[in-house]
């Protein structure tokens, strides 16, 4: 509460040097305060200098009795966590206190931070591993184990939770609860079924499907629609934040021999197909036009084929096809569907995140949906797919050098190029 009060009369930061809101953030939701769709009972907003609303009603922070009144709000609300945090890895988190405490482990001898909104964070909690990998914990996690938030679900064994329908209805206080028809099966044969129909409905209902897929349902990745003609300012804004990302990723040799070109430069005259990027084994090439996720794909080919030792990359090839059941498919096919499966999930569970209002609850629908369904399909491998994804983009592999074993291989094996392709309308 007394963050709050210093909040609400402005000040920004504590003596420590951490973000009042960042802090705040981590144990309840703020809204803004402008939005006509964020008038909620159900979480605080900043306004004018001393005062904190919730819904409709204004405390001053400053007013004994308003204070004592707005204590025993905030204790009464019902939702008051934000959701996107909840879903974010402690090491990978854009909030700068989560941040600031992950710096701390990574290079000091802590073994437990304490925040000055009362969170105490232990070495575990970000530096926990899983075969030798560095994954930390989400933050949902991290609030479940320390009966922050929990649940009274039992029994889970072999359920299988169908949501048929969901909406957002508006009420007097702004937007209400999320309404839902679930429906449970415990049959194992109609849970394998269902898994599959619903992996392969959500994925066609979102994107379309590429070329070179082995029938799985899970290449289907890149919209056409997502193919748009940018004009010369919207062209530069994309190189920026696609040379962004091969920054992180990459390092920036990589950047610097990245190539931009039109569709014709990277089509030619092939008007069949529509190729959106191109990895070389010494340089990647980018459509002007491509969706936002082909810097992802591009990026993930040059990693797993070229600076990850080959024994780890073979691991996960063999890991691909059996679960598919099927030891023919083509080493394209499953490179393919390898960067098919990074490609989808940073689309659900980054680019999705840049969505706005009633788009960003969907986006949210379907990112939980995406990596339950694909926990189902893994297992525990799924595990490591997300704590491999984790290394590939905070920049593990960032500056790393091609193996040249790998190099031949590419070139034999690929021609010396991975391409995000897809069918022309």
């Amino acid at each position: 509460m007394e963050l709050i009060r210093q909040r609400a009369n402005g000040n920004m930061q504590t003596e420590d040097g951490y973000d009042i809101d960042d802090l705040i953030s981590l144990v309840m939701f703020t809204q803004d305060p402008s939005s006509r769709y964020q008038v909620t009972n159900n979480a605080i907003a900043f306004g004018d200098p001393g005062i904190v609303t919730i819904g409709r009603v204004n405390y001053n922070v400053n007013d004994t009795n308003d204070y004592q009144k707005l204590t025993e709000a905030i204790n009464n609300l019902r939702v008051c966590e934000n959701i996107e945090l909840l879903n974010q890895n402690l090491t990978l988190s854009d909030n700068d206190a989560l941040q600031k405490v992950s710096s701390i482990f990574k290079n000091t001898d802590e073994k437990e931070v304490r925040l000055p909104n009362g969170l105490v964070f232990t070495r575990d909690d970000f530096m926990h591993q899983e075969n030798g990998i560095i994954t930390g914990s989400t933050y949902l996690g991290y609030m479940m184990r320390n009966n922050i938030i929990g649940t009274n679900a039992t029994n889970v064994d072999d359920t299988y939770i169908e949501i048929e329908s969901i909406s957002l209805e508006r009420n007097d206080d702004g937007i209400g609860d999320a309404s839902n028809t679930i429906k449970e099966s415990n049959s194992k044969s109609a849970t394998a079924a269902k898994v599959q129909s619903g992996l392969n409905g959500l994925m066609s209902g979102i994107f379309k499907s590429q070329k070179h897929k082995p029938g799985n349902g899970l290449n289907e990745i890149i919209d056409q629609s997502q193919i748009v003609g940018r004009t010369d300012e919207e062209i530069e804004d994309y190189k920026r934040r696609a040379s962004d990302v091969i920054r992180q990723m990459l390092g920036d040799g990589s950047v610097k021999t990245m190539q931009f070109k039109s569709r014709e430069e990277l089509n030619g005259e092939n008007q069949t197909s529509v190729i959106a990027g191109i990895c070389h084994s010494s340089f990647i090439e980018l459509g002007t036009f491509a969706p936002e996720s082909t810097v992802y794909h591009e990026a993930f080919h040059k990693i797993l084929e070229l600076t990850m030792p080959s024994a780890k990359r073979d691991k996960l090839y063999q890991v691909y096809r059996n679960k598919y059941k099927n030891q023919n498919l083509s080493e394209r096919d499953v490179a393919e569907g390898l960067a098919d499966m990074f490609t989808s999930y940073v689309q659900h569970n980054i680019l999705d995140k840049n969505l706005k209002g009633f788009k960003y609850f969907y986006g949210w629908c379907k990112r939980v949906w995406f990596n339950m369904m694909m926990s189902i399909k893994f297992g525990n491998q799924w595990k490591n797919f997300k704590a491999l994804y984790a290394q590939m983009l905070r920049g593990d592999y960032n500056g790393k050098d091609s193996y040249s074993e790998n190099v031949e291989r590419f070139k034999n094996q690929f021609g010396d190029s991975l391409y995000y392709e897809l069918e022309d309308k």
